[in-house]
């Protein structure tokens, strides 16, 4: 069995009681603890990272093709 690897590091910022509420409710709306919801979102890919802007133009190329074959003369 593979053992898996400890978190020994925090991140941690101040929110206001309303703040907390809110950020409580979208982790139960989602079936996940605070802290659970929370790792997800820091760690979920960057709109802006290369790899979603890869993503964005694989999508933005694949719309063209499609729209180029579908034209006349095809």
């Amino acid at each position: 069995m593979v053992k898996a690897s400890l978190r020994t590091k925090s991140v941690g910022t101040k929110v206001s009681d309303e703040e907390y509420a809110a950020l409580e409710a979208r982790a139960r709306a989602e079936n996940l603890t605070l802290s659970e919801w929370v790792r997800a979102r820091l760690l979920a890919p960057d709109a802006n990272s290369a790899e979603a802007a890869g993503e964005l133009l694989g999508e933005v190329l694949l719309s063209e093709v499609l729209a180029l074959a579908g034209g006349p003369g095809f």
